[in-house]
């Protein structure tokens, strides 16, 4: 495997989906020193990802291709257990800044009729959005290679893979 940076670097990782998992995952494995801001700590590290969220909004805005749906999610629970976890997250001091709520069994279904009886409670994210990340960014990189003055760009355009 090809080392991500020399033993010992400090690798700094910005998100939690699945590619800043991996790389946070790959940083570690290869030796090196991980600073990761994926979004869900609490004060500096929230603050970041509330603040991404408006700018992606605002980029959506400007930039035709780059679309943001500000769709919330849910995470239902089927079990006690996992309702229990969801009440104490939505009690911490800085829910109402992740715009967290919590349903119950009928609530979670009114959000999304198409929830099986066997969910009890969600917990509902008003703040999360939905980027396709492919369109975003070809989008942004045409915007920034048309800019007057130009752009020292080394990136190649992405190759279409032909569907299955």
């Amino acid at each position: 495997m090809t080392p991500i940076a020399p033993i010992g670097s400090t690798v700094v990782v910005v998100g939690g989906g699945v590619i800043g998992t991996m790389h946070a995952l790959l940083a570690l494995d290869q030796g090196c020193n991980l600073v990761w801001v994926g979004g869900r700590a609490r004060g500096a590290e929230l603050q970041l990802a509330v603040r991404a969220r408006e700018l992606w909004e605002e980029i959506a805005g400007r930039l035709p291709g780059v679309s943001f749906r500000p769709a919330g999610s849910l995470t239902v629970a089927v079990s006690e257990a996992e309702l229990a976890v969801m009440k104490e997250a939505s009690l911490v001091d800085d829910a109402g800044a992740r715009q967290w709520e919590l349903l119950d069994g009928p609530g979670a279904r009114e959000a999304n009729p198409q929830l099986s009886d066997k969910v009890i409670g969600a917990l509902y994210c008003g703040a999360d959005g939905i980027v396709e990340p492919r369109a975003a960014v070809s989008s942004i990189r045409e915007n920034l290679l048309g800019r007057r003055g130009g752009c020292a760009c080394k990136c190649s355009k992405p190759r279409r893979t032909p569907a299955a």
